[in-house]
């Protein structure tokens, strides 16, 4: 989505400005804490109060739940390792790659499945669980 492309677009420019500036030391140079305190993706995938990685997945299969792999890998993005200080310039960087990672995970997914003509997994949290 858009959110995500610019999130992307804006870790590009933070990893250039850390291997072409010479004043870009650490996440307490100005133009780089401003760019990582723009991206998008934290906010909307906020961690979860979840102790464990286990205990958020088990949460999305509970007998009542008719989950998706789309809400099964959202869940996963919600949990990350705790962090320092969540509105740390470096903490939403890490934030916002484990968050793609999560998500271009969950492509590879759907990409091996449709290459293998096995049917595709429910892309969407409508879908039947899979």
């Amino acid at each position: 989505g858009e959110d995500a492309y610019s999130d992307l677009k804006s870790l590009n420019k933070i990893r250039n400005a850390f291997a072409h500036k010479v004043a870009a030391k650490d996440f307490n140079d100005q133009s780089i804490r401003d760019r990582s305190n723009k991206l998008l993706l934290p906010a909307k995938y906020p961690a979860s109060t979840f102790p464990t990685l286990a205990a958020a997945v088990n949460r999305v299969f509970e007998p009542s739940t008719d989950a998706s792999l789309f809400e099964l890998i959202a869940t996963m993005a919600h949990h990350t390792t705790p962090l320092a200080d969540p509105t740390d310039a470096r903490s939403k960087f890490v934030r916002t790659c484990e968050i793609l990672c999560w998500f271009l995970f969950a492509e590879q997914i759907f990409a091996a499945a449709e290459s293998a003509g096995v049917p595709a997994f429910p892309k969407t949290p409508a879908a039947p669980r899979f």
